[in-house]
């Protein structure tokens, strides 16, 4: 039943109905095609248990037994709830029986007819090759009795009914489509179908064609595929991603393969790209914890109602969405991992996993203090080896700075580090005595995350005169 709705009233529309309809028969079960069955009793009347294939959307059966073809001469006939019918039948004869479901507007899906007997057993006739003779001591026997015989017609022996037999029972098939395949179409999906399944059999010794069932369940009870066909290989061309069940069986004699296929069906991974690298960059150092979205992407996927994402390391956490991309978001930088697969309509997963590194990589740019005096190259005097004037160095301030590190050494690459102090302001008065010769010194800010880049080291020049001991005070 169904109707429509207006979502700006209350109103409701007439409802009409519809009635979906499975017009293929009911498969009977047992007894099976031309079966002689013998009770283990003497009785004149046995009970026999018929059975068939339950139907999708049947819930009654209209069952008949026969003793014979054209259904006239009924021994026994009801309305079955259910798939199982115990009948009591007279011994030492042959019925026929067939099954339908009752539904409402057609009643003629019958089943195909099944023979089968009760209790009657074939008789073996001995073969006998010659008729014995009397033989008297005196006389010997004539010679037409010496060539008499009893011609015997013996039946020619039958060929063993051989099934079909199944070639390829496991298989697992990955779809492939074109380019130009649009998914939101079903004719542009099984158009630009590149890699249909392929079932494949070896033909028994009854007749050219097959009956190939294809089901959801591995007893068959809700197929989607009930057709004969003609060699021993057919393409599913309107096939959908699943796990089917398929047999295929002669469809006269009802002789079933000796083992039923299993078909996996997939569609092709998400084409999310496999490494994703993001940059973020700070002036501000307070942004440096907020936290980073980073989208990832892919094209939509044929039969992919929806998808599942899980994110791994170093977070754990599982999201279904309908759209082709989802957003990570996180404060830290470091490595990440999602993994994303396609979903059918009832939320099962119909694809392999494809996987995502995200690289998350954080900076915070905040420029280095500028030097501002002492001058560049100058000199200092030092009078004597243990005095020193003290010198006042000054440079720039420097934004959403805590402290800076100023840092003195007897090289330009700082590998003789003679001094490192950590002032809070731009100003440092160095009282501190240095040996004779080229000092470089050079400043940058701390902000709390780490450090500015250092400033461009600049030089200064001490010179020392030392007093002459003969020289009068």
């Amino acid at each position: 039943y169904w109707r429509v709705i207006s979502e700006k009233s209350s109103q409701n529309f007439v409802s009409t109905y519809f009635y979906a309809l499975d017009d293929r028969p009911v498969k009977l079960s047992f007894p099976y095609n031309g079966a002689n069955l013998f009770p283990n009793s003497s009785k004149k009347n046995h009970n026999l248990i018929f059975s068939w294939e339950k139907k999708w959307g049947v819930s009654t059966y209209m069952a008949q037994v026969s003793m014979d073809k054209a259904f006239k001469k009924l021994a026994a006939e009801d309305k079955i709830q259910g798939t199982k019918w115990k009948v009591s039948l007279d011994s030492h004869k042959k019925y026929y029986w067939r099954v339908r479901p009752v539904l409402k507007d057609k009643n003629d899906l019958w089943s195909l007819v099944y023979p089968f007997s009760l209790g009657i057993k074939k008789i073996e006739l001995p073969v006998i090759s010659e008729v014995p003779q009397e033989v008297t001591p005196t006389l010997p026997p004539s010679k037409e009795l010496q060539d008499t015989s009893v011609a015997v017609k013996l039946e020619k022996p039958q060929k063993p009914v051989v099934p079909p037999q199944i070639l390829n029972p496991q298989r697992t098939v990955v779809l492939r489509f074109s380019k130009s395949v649009n998914v939101r179409s079903p004719a542009s999906v099984r158009k630009n179908l590149l890699n249909p399944p392929k079932f494949v059999w070896k033909k028994g010794s009854l007749e050219d064609k097959v009956l190939l069932e294809v089901s959801l369940d591995p007893d068959f009870s809700n197929l989607l595929v009930r057709q004969e066909v003609s060699g021993t290989h057919w393409f599913w061309k309107d096939v959908q991603p699943g796990e089917f069940y398929w047999r295929v069986s002669s469809p006269d004699k009802e002789i079933s393969s000796q083992n039923i296929g299993k078909l996996k069906v997939l569609v092709p991974p998400t084409s999310n790209p496999k490494k994703i690298v993001k940059n973020f960059v700070y002036k501000n150092p307070a942004n440096y914890d907020r936290a980073e979205s980073v989208p990832v992407q892919w094209d939509p996927v044929p039969f992919a109602n929806k998808y599942k994402v899980i994110f791994k390391k170093p977070l754990k956490k599982v999201q279904v969405v309908k759209k082709t991309s989802v957003a990570l978001s996180a404060k830290k930088p470091g490595h990440y991992l999602i993994k994303v697969a396609s979903l059918d309509a009832k939320g099962r997963r119909i694809s392999s996993y494809k996987s995502s590194q995200i690289i998350i990589n954080k900076k915070i740019d905040i420029p280095p203090p500028k030097l501002l005096m002492p001058n560049d190259g100058v000199a200092f005097l030092a009078m004597g080896e243990d005095q020193f004037n003290p010198v006042v160095f000054h440079w720039s301030k420097v934004k959403y700075k805590k402290f800076y590190e100023i840092e003195y050494a007897q090289d330009p690459s700082f590998s003789k580090v003679l001094l490192q102090e950590k002032p809070k302001g731009v100003f440092y008065v160095l009282k501190k005595p240095f040996p004779a010769g080229t000092v470089f010194w050079r400043v940058r800010a701390f902000y709390g995350k780490g450090y500015s880049p250092w400033s461009a080291p600049q030089s200064f020049q001490i010179q020392k005169l030392v007093k002459n001991p003969r020289t009068r005070k």
